[in-house]
C-alpha cells in the first residue's frame, strides 16, 4: 500500500510539473498572448500622464471597490449553470451588405453593429472598423472561452468592404481578436490603437508604420 501511495504521489508531482512547464512555454510563445512594450513604445508610455508606477491609471479618479459579499454573490451567478443566460436557439441576423459602404457617396453615414463591440461604421467618407473579433471565441484558446452566440450569418472578413482604418480601444480578448487580425494586416494600412498595444500587432505581423498609437483618455 505504502509504495501505491507513493508511485501514486511521483505520478501527481510529475503531472503538476509538466502542468506548470506547459503553461509557462505557452504564456511565452503562444503568438495570441501578444507582446510586452519595449524599447520607445515603453517610454512612451512612461511618458504618459495616465502612466504611473508601471501601469495605467484613470486621470479622474475612480472608485472600483465592491464589498465582498456582493463580489462573492457575483461570482456564484456568473458560475452558476442556468441555460436562460444564452439563447439556445439560433437568432435571426440581417446578412451583411457591403454595397451600402462601396456603392455610397462620402456624404453619407453607415452603421453596422457584430455583436458586443464590433462595428463598421462609414463616416465623411472614411470606412472604420472598430474592435472587430470574428472569431468563434472571445479567448486565448480555441477549445475554451465565452463562445458567440448562435446567429443565423456570421461576419468574417472576407465580407468587409475596402477599409481606410482600424480601431481598437483596449486588448481584451473581446475587443482584440488575434486571428481576425492576422485576417486584416494585408488589407488595412492603419490600425489606430491605445499606447502599449502596438507591441501586439507588431509581434503579429504588421509593419510599426502602419500602427498609430494614441494616449486615450
Amino acid at each position: 500500500m505504502f509504495k501505491i501511495l507513493k508511485m501514486t504521489g511521483i505520478f501527481i508531482l510529475i503531472a503538476v510539473i509538466f502542468i506548470i512547464i506547459s503553461l509557462i512555454i505557452f504564456f511565452n510563445y503562444a503568438p495570441q498572448i501578444g507582446a510586452t512594450p519595449n524599447g520607445q513604445r515603453l517610454e512612451r508610455m512612461k511618458s504618459s500622464d495616465n502612466y504611473k508606477l508601471g501601469k495605467f491609471h484613470n486621470t479622474v479618479s475612480t472608485k472600483m471597490d465592491m464589498k465582498s459579499g456582493k463580489m462573492l454573490g457575483v461570482m456564484l451567478e456568473f458560475f452558476k449553470n442556468d441555460k436562460k443566460r444564452e439563447p439556445q436557439e439560433e437568432l435571426q441576423v440581417d446578412k451583411f451588405n457591403p454595397d451600402k459602404y462601396n456603392n455610397s457617396d462620402n456624404n453619407s453615414f453607415s452603421f453596422t453593429w457584430f455583436g458586443h463591440s464590433s462595428i463598421l461604421m462609414k463616416i465623411d467618407g472614411k470606412v472604420l472598423l472598430i474592435d472587430p473579433v470574428f472569431s468563434e471565441r472571445a479567448s486565448m484558446f480555441s477549445f475554451m472561452g465565452p463562445k458567440r452566440f448562435p446567429l443565423s450569418h456570421f461576419m468574417n472578413t472576407d465580407l468587409l468592404p475596402d477599409l481606410d482604418a482600424v480601431l481598437i480601444s483596449h486588448d481584451h480578448y473581446d475587443h482584440l481578436d488575434y486571428k481576425t487580425i492576422l485576417k486584416l494586416k494585408d488589407k488595412v494600412d492603419r490600425f489606430y490603437v491605445p499606447l502599449s498595444v502596438g507591441a501586439h500587432l507588431e509581434k503579429w505581423g504588421i509593419p510599426s508604420q502602419n500602427i498609430i498609437e494614441l494616449n486615450f483618455l
